[in-house]
């Protein structure tokens, strides 16, 4: 090979090492603006106004609008992770980020993507603390921060609706405790603002782990687009149940339950019971896809407010 055509070699592949992030890795070249922007999960009517890439370098924020910050954490990169999956933020005791900006007069919904990634047995809470010193709001009791699809661990996204006596002062603080296992982690932090003033009844999608060949992840956002096509419902999708045992429940007007449980994925016991036991005597709508039916097998009283489960 001459010279000319070892230097023309040299050239395409220093191209084609430069448009490899852009051809080849396809989303891994999406911002994570647009990521969090095309998921299911986001709630109708609301808008991405922050998004934060925890232990990465992305930060997005709206013009004059709300914007986090890391307070306490570390930076750490998760071997087989992928995008803004590959970092988080971790702590020995609590990852905390200041979140300010906040419109009082608005609606927000706060957005966090968590993942024990190693499997070593992590159990976190969220929790949000307002005012000078600050007092704490548990949003999310403690759980397991990850999700089961296809009998494999994965992360979890949650969308967890802020009151508005958290927004009144524009500014609070978000905390992920660490509970037990080695260390707090979050991989993604994003805020979510309602900029749709129609009135709608609110409907949350809970799922996050079924039978192994049952693929929710893939099913709860056709059930979310069946929904979404009557204009009158907010529909949001969390991968969490542990938000049945969250006071922020009581924010929606129906829950749609795509999650069967597992004592050795996301086991359910009394905190969840009594959550959605209040939910359905309260008068709320409580709708089962399938083998929901399937779930809180341990829980007796589970068929009389249901009608019909699934008996082994």
């Amino acid at each position: 090979m001459n010279t000319r055509n070892k230097l023309y070699g040299i050239i395409a592949l220093l191209l084609f090492v430069a448009l490899l992030p852009t051809t080849l890795m396809g989303q891994e070249s999406v911002g994570l603006q647009a990521k969090i922007e095309g998921l299911p999960h986001l709630p109708d009517g609301h808008t991405l106004v922050a998004a934060v890439e925890c232990g990465g370098s992305e930060n997005f924020h709206a013009d004059d609008g709300p914007r986090f910050a890391l307070l306490e954490g570390e930076s750490a990169t998760i071997s087989d992770g992928a995008g803004s999956l590959a970092t988080v933020a971790t702590s020995e005791k609590q990852v905390t980020y200041r979140l300010d900006g906040l419109d009082s007069d608005s609606e927000y919904v706060l957005g966090i993507t968590w993942w024990d990634y190693d499997n070593k047995g992590r159990r976190q809470s969220l929790q949000i603390g307002t005012g000078d010193p600050l007092v704490w709001t548990t949003l999310l009791p403690a759980g397991r921060p990850l999700a089961f699809h296809g009998g494999k661990p994965t992360w979890a996204r949650v969308f967890l609706p802020l009151k508005e006596s958290l927004v009144a002062s524009g500014e609070l603080v978000v905390a992920v405790t660490k509970e037990a296992g080695p260390s707090a982690v979050v991989n993604t932090l994003c805020l979510l603002k309602k900029t749709d003033t129609k009135e709608r009844k609110r409907v949350l999608i809970v799922t996050g782990d079924e039978y192994e060949g049952h693929a929710w992840r893939e099913t709860a956002p056709e059930f979310a687009a069946i929904l979404r096509g009557d204009h009158r419902l907010e529909v949001t999708i969390t991968e969490s149940p542990r938000t049945l045992a969250s006071s922020v429940l009581n924010h929606y007007d129906a829950v749609f339950l795509n999650f069967k449980d597992y004592p050795e994925h996301l086991p359910s016991g009394e905190d969840e019971w009594t959550g959605v036991k209040r939910y359905i005597e309260s008068g709320k709508g409580f709708v089962m896809a399938h083998f929901a039916i399937g779930a809180f097998e341990e829980w007796d009283e589970f068929v009389d407010l249901v009608g019909r489960v699934w008996n082994p």
